[in-house]
């Protein structure tokens, strides 16, 4: 399923990069959400670690999010 996620993200990315000419931050935060956790859920079934692939980590939680400079 995430799999999936992932390609559909790759095609609209594709398409929107081809039309506007750069690639939204939303976007680009899908796939790499996508693709972590692919990586990680497959570290844990190839038994490269015991601990169970929560959705997002420390990264794509704080994917997306803009900091502002305080005035």
């Amino acid at each position: 399923m995430v799999n999936l996620l992932f390609e559909v993200g790759a095609v609209a990315a594709w398409f929107v990069i081809v039309i506007t000419g750069k690639l939204p931050r939303g976007l680009f935060d899908l796939m790499v959400l996508a693709n972590s956790y692919t990586a990680r859920s497959d570290a844990y079934l190839f038994l490269l670690t015991e601990t169970y692939p929560p959705f997002q980590d420390e990264y794509t939680r704080s994917a997306g999010v803009v900091d502002f400079p305080s005035l």
